[in-house]
């Protein structure tokens, strides 16, 4: 990962911090702090928040999931596939 992308990420993740901490948590959010982390190659963490999101909006983050590039190279992970039944 370039510099600058880092930068980016850890920008993010702040942002989001910063989010939750005013309690405006949502599933919509915790999914592109997945596609962040896949994206990034850390896929415990990917996981942890594309299974948070799913749980209200399971139907949508699914399908989404399914198709989102940012994934690409979590296809083959089972826990992945699993989560996405």
């Amino acid at each position: 990962m370039s510099e600058e992308a880092e930068q980016h990420f850890k920008s993010a993740l702040k942002r989001y911090e910063r989010r939750i901490g005013k309690g405006g948590d949502d599933p919509f959010t915790k999914y592109y702090i997945a596609c962040l982390y896949s994206l990034k190659g850390d896929s415990d963490h990917a996981l942890k928040y594309l299974s948070e999101s799913l749980g209200p909006l399971k139907e949508i983050n699914t399908i989404r999931a399914k198709n989102d590039p940012d994934f690409e190279n979590m296809r083959e992970d089972s826990r992945f596939r699993e989560l996405l039944v």
